[in-house]
């Protein structure tokens, strides 16, 4: 034999051996994943019959074992079987009573009892009564940009976007170890990366923010003791506020409780401040960061006419109207839902709000598993009838993806004043408006007055009356606006304000056409005096009857947020070696050690705004 052919067949041999081993790793990896997520499943679905039995007993005393088996068959009661045995989900109890109606009206009845909430209908609680407050000030504010013109582009988002020179992606010189190999976040399937040229790039702040609000943040997450080896290096990943999203700016680095740490590259979809420590026997390991940023309310008036044909070759567009490959998935069932719900429709923003509408009127919130352990998350929505924050947000980005509305992820935390907690939502691209907010989970507010489908297609007008000195709204004009019957529905050249004393361009300044398509009913006393409920106070319950409270989240966002990643599922910088103990989303952080990835199990999370 030749020697060249020797040579050629030692190359073959060498490859087919190379690609043996590289079979034989990904047997291993995936052997490997489906071991722990089989682990986190049996964390999730730690309940026993009798414990879920014991919860629902506090408001159903004479609960029965056929309503719990009833319950069980048809998913109300998420259970699973694990070594031979039915095990409920850790919060199979307390969802009952989120998923299914009579249950709800129950644990109602008993909560208005005991006086633990109100459900009178004389005043809101938590983020409802935050959101209530600060959403007609959002919507008041961006009127008032618009009818000032170009000039409120220049002033509305001024914070937004600037930084602590000391806050940047090399951090603090000389990080440990791993820590200096940062990598950035594109991969096949990721949402990160647009062309700043493409009409998909994020903008700069624009007059559509308002109500700024700043926050100075501590987090901390705690390594329980003695779940590492004394001595034994921990990693761990802190979620960090973006400073690439217009919304979000003035955000400085103040403190973290390791002399060396590394901010993520601002390319990465998920931002991190990274850091090492090493493990003390019997104690726990703790790290900790502090900084501040500001971030503004968002609302953009849209409308079917305001919405234009999309450029469906240009390459952003495909990018962002395409399947992934983990849950953004074009399945027989998405397709089926998606074109049974547009039947009969053609403009995105008109498909995009009926989508909106069926999601938040069919899937209620409830506790989720973790993503890590569902294989598709809209499909697990459809198939359960309920879902968090993200799940409700994937099946939404769905049925828009395939019907060709672009979408992409959006989450972080909500920080409002009554508590914080993670949060996800999404942004959608309409061409004319461009990138929007839409928070699914936030969806129609239990306090907006909602308007019959006939009045689907409405221009805002643009006499909303402007907030005051002091921050408010001129709200006797409103008040006396609604109280006379003004149309806010049918574009209406009337408007909203054709009462005494509004301020701003009154007929004549109707953004968009007057007249499009719609029933053009007015928002009469009766419907004012169906919202006045709201706390008692007849000027907010007039200016939520108008359509900009019932699609606010369709377009619009409160300032209430703490923005960290812009896509999901993606690579952290710097790298982990171990799979995520979240694999889709990034908010309560990530731990490793040299012996494998840290399990939430295994650490706890604090946040303290200060």
């Amino acid at each position: 034999m030749k020697t060249s052919d020797k040579i050629f067949a030692l190359l073959c041999g060498v490859i087919v051996v190379v690609f043996a081993a590289q079979r034989i790793e990904r047997h291993l990896e995936k052997k490997a994943w489906e071991k722990d997520r089989m682990e986190r499943i049996a964390i999730d679905f730690r309940r026993s019959r009798e414990e879920v039995k014991d919860y629902i007993s506090r408001y159903i005393p004479e609960v029965t074992d056929a309503q719990i088996d009833e319950w069980t068959a048809s998913g109300k009661l998420e259970a699973m079987e694990i070594d031979g045995q039915t095990r409920y989900f850790r919060n199979a109890g307390p969802n009952l009573f989120r998923i299914d109606h009579e249950c709800e009206a129950i644990k109602a009845a008993s909560d208005v009892a005991e006086g633990s909430i109100s459900l009178s209908g004389n005043a809101l609680d938590g983020h409802d009564a935050d959101d209530a407050a600060v959403i007609p000030l959002i919507v008041s504010k961006v009127k008032s940009n618009l009818l000032a013109g170009p000039s409120a582009a220049g002033t509305a988002g001024s914070a937004a976007g600037s930084s602590d020179a000391s806050d940047s992606a090399a951090g603090s010189a000389g990080a440990a170890g791993s820590a200096s190999a940062s990598a950035s976040a594109a991969s096949v399937g990721s949402d990160a990366a647009s062309s700043k040229a493409s009409p998909f790039a994020r903008t700069a702040p624009t007059p559509y923010m308002a109500e700024p609000r700043h926050y100075h943040v501590r987090y901390t997450l705690t390594v329980d003791a003695d779940a590492v080896p004394a001595g034994e290096t921990v990693r761990c990943w802190l979620p960090y506020p973006r400073k690439d999203v217009p919304r979000q700016g003035d955000v400085h680095f103040i403190a973290a409780s390791e002399p060396k740490y590394v901010f993520s590259e601002e390319s990465c979809a998920h931002s991190t401040l990274y850091m090492e420590k090493k493990a003390v026997a019997g104690q726990p390991t703790v790290f900790s960061e502090e900084f501040e940023y500001t971030i503004y309310g968002e609302w953009h008036p849209l409308y079917p006419e305001s919405v234009k044909e999309y450029n469906v070759s240009d390459p952003e567009y495909k990018h962002y109207t395409s399947e992934r490959e983990a849950h953004i998935k074009f399945t027989p069932r998405i397709k089926a839902v998606a074109d049974s719900l547009s039947k009969g429709l053609d403009n995105p923003y008109l498909i995009a709000r009926t989508f909106f509408t069926w999601v938040n009127d069919n899937f209620p919130w409830a506790s989720a598993r973790e993503y890590s352990t569902v294989e598709n998350i809209p499909m697990y929505v459809l198939e359960s009838g309920h879902g968090d924050c993200g799940m409700v947000t994937l099946l939404f980005m769905t049925l828009c993806r395939y019907k060709g509305i672009p979408t992409r992820w959006q989450s972080g935390f909500m920080m409002h004043p009554s508590g914080w907690n993670l949060h996800d939502w999404a942004e959608v691209y309409f061409e004319g408006p461009g990138w929007v907010p839409v928070d699914e989970s936030f969806g129609i507010p239990s306090y907006a007055v909602r308007r019959s489908p006939l009045m689907g297609t409405w221009a805002p007008t643009m006499s909303l009356p402007a907030a005051s000195a002091a921050g408010g709204v001129s709200g006797a004009s409103v008040a006396a606006s609604v109280a006379a019957g003004a149309s806010v529905a049918g574009g209406a050249a009337a408007g909203v304000a054709g009462a005494a004393g509004a301020s701003g361009a009154g007929a004549s300044g109707a953004l968009g056409t007057a007249g499009t398509s719609g029933t053009g009913a007015s928002v009469s006393s009766s419907s004012s005096a169906s919202a006045s409920t709201l706390g008692g106070d007849p000027v907010l319950s007039a200016i939520l009857a108008l359509p900009e409270a019932e699609y606010f989240y369709l377009g619009g966002i409160d300032p209430y947020r703490m923005i960290v990643n812009t896509d999901y599922g993606q690579y952290l910088s710097p790298r982990k070696k171990y799979p995520r103990s979240e694999t889709v989303d990034f908010q309560r952080g990530e731990v490793e050690w040299k012996g494998g990835n840290l399990y939430f199990n295994k650490w706890s999370y604090s946040l303290e705004i200060l």
